[in-house]
């Protein structure tokens, strides 16, 4: 019997980061779970020697620039007639180009798009719903819409936002479905990681992102720190650290001298080993971004059996119903410094009892990717 041959293309590179996440997740799955051979084009690294992710091939171009891009339509179409699943991310233009050159290239298979939504908004208007679209953009969408075979979207609150917009019914059509975002376990058999129980975990808070950017809101995270009596707790600051916010990090030290020991910026993590021995360690995890469409970090610290406490962004109220944590809608630190300090100020015992003792499994790709109705639907004949 013939493979099945599962092509990712993207209007941006795929680099390592991605293989990680949704873009490189999902073709891996599929040649795990049901023997895909899966195919990501245009990955982008440094390391030209690189051929493959695990079981998935990668194909690479010499160009850059908009040649590219147009290179990315043409290997569609001439790619059609050997693929049996398209897999696209996002309401673009570029999906749109990609979708219409697989048909006409003679692709018989089916058209996956994975919405990672995004703001798509002017002056806080949706522009997802109709009657805010302008001319052009309601061509765009009239001609998009029918072409996939079916999309799943991240999260429940970007669901209920799709109920009423111009593809809400989609979902009475059974084209549109939720798929969260999974953790690969395989990361931690590939670095012989084994995940704590809270019994054994040791009194961290830890966030990962990219420290200084303005989504991140990082401002927030210092100024709760420097209300909060740490005690005996230490706090790691994980990921790549913007120029212009390396003078807030001193400012921040001047103003808590006493933090000195307790605070530590660690930099950028790209070993995976090193960076899941942090969650794996910590007890608390929080995000204080000011807009996240998922946040692929709540998932990680979820599944690693870390209390989250995070605003009101991305998967934050889903995935807590399988752990445990505290979500606020306001951007301000009050709200924060008081869950955040009645975690410090709980003994031994009540922090052992954070977190319940299951084994997450429903937050891990393998179950999501076999348990969705949508991504069956992809599977049937």
């Amino acid at each position: 019997m013939n493979k099945k041959t599962l092509y990712l293309s993207f209007s941006l590179p795929i680099t390592t980061v991605h293989l990680y996440k949704e873009p490189g997740e999902i073709p891996y799955y599929f040649n795990k779970l049901y023997n895909y051979n899966s195919i990501i084009d245009d990955y982008m690294d440094d390391n030209d020697r690189i051929k493959s992710f695990r079981s998935v091939s990668l194909h690479r171009y010499k160009y850059q620039g908009i040649f590219k891009n147009c290179l990315k339509i043409l290997s569609v179409f001439t790619h059609a007639h050997k693929v049996d699943l398209l897999y696209l991310l996002q309401i673009t233009p570029d999906s749109m180009f990609k979708m219409l050159a697989y048909r006409l290239g003679g692709g018989k298979g089916k058209i996956y798009l994975k919405l990672d939504l995004g703001l798509y908004e002017k002056n806080g208007v949706d522009l997802l719903v109709w009657k805010n679209m302008s001319y052009l953009l309601k061509v765009v969408h009239t001609l998009f819409k029918p072409l996939p075979t079916i999309y799943t979207v991240e999260t429940t609150l970007a669901y209920n936002r799709l109920k009423n917009s111009y593809y809400g019914n989609l979902i009475a059509d059974n084209k549109l479905y939720l798929l969260p975002n999974g953790f690969d376990t395989d990361i931690l058999v590939e670095n012989n990681i084994q995940r704590k129980g809270n019994v054994d975990k040791e009194k961290i808070i830890i966030t990962v992102g990219r420290i200084g950017s303005y989504l991140k809101n990082t401002e927030l995270l210092l100024d709760i720190i420097s209300n909060v009596d740490l005690k005996d707790w230490k706090v790691y600051i994980i990921g790549p650290i913007e120029k212009s916010f390396l003078g807030k990090m001193d400012d921040f030290y001047a103003q808590n001298p006493t933090k000195k020991d307790s605070v530590t910026f660690t930099g950028d993590i790209t070993d995976k080993k090193i960076l899941f021995e942090y969650y794996n360690k910590s007890r608390v995890f929080m995000l204080t971004s000011r807009f996240e469409s998922y946040a692929f970090v709540l998932t990680e610290a979820a599944y690693m059996n870390n209390y989250v406490i995070s605003t009101d962004v991305g998967a934050a109220r889903d995935l807590i119903k399988t752990t445990s944590g505290y979500i606020s809608d306001e951007h301000k630190k009050e709200p924060f410094v008081l869950e955040l300090q009645r975690i410090i100020d709980l003994d031994d015992d009540k922090l052992n009892e954070l977190i319940p003792d299951t084994d997450k499994k429903e937050l891990t790709w393998e179950w999501i990717l076999k348990n969705n109705k949508g991504i069956q639907m992809l599977l049937n004949e």
